[in-house]
């Protein structure tokens, strides 16, 4: 799949006329990307390196900021570094275990 980045149709192949460089078939630029679906809802997005729209980014960022708010306010400094390093530990673990699960 690809989608424009002019218009943001998404669509199977782009429009060649005579053989030549593709264009989008909704608003003929030749400004488009390959598109991937979110993971999470379903939108094509561009295929940037995320699988998370925009959207779906930040109401991750809204839930996580809710889940630990009370807990970073107690925290030191020092305490929230080391926090940090600690979440990235544990994401990393729960993602390595996501992709066994996928595996197996």
């Amino acid at each position: 799949m690809y989608k424009c980045r002019e218009c943001k149709a998404v669509f199977e192949e782009p429009l060649r006329i005579n053989g030549g460089m593709g264009i989008c078939p909704n608003c003929k630029q030749a400004m488009y990307a390959n598109a991937i679906e979110c993971s999470t809802c379903g939108q094509y997005i561009f295929d940037d390196g995320t699988s998370l729209c925009e959207e779906c980014l930040h109401e991750l960022d809204l839930r996580l900021y809710g889940e630990f708010r009370e807990i970073f306010k107690e925290l030191s400094r020092d305490e929230l570094r080391y926090g940090i390093d600690s979440i990235e530990n544990a994401l990393a673990r729960a993602l390595d275990m996501t992709m066994l699960e996928k595996r197996g």
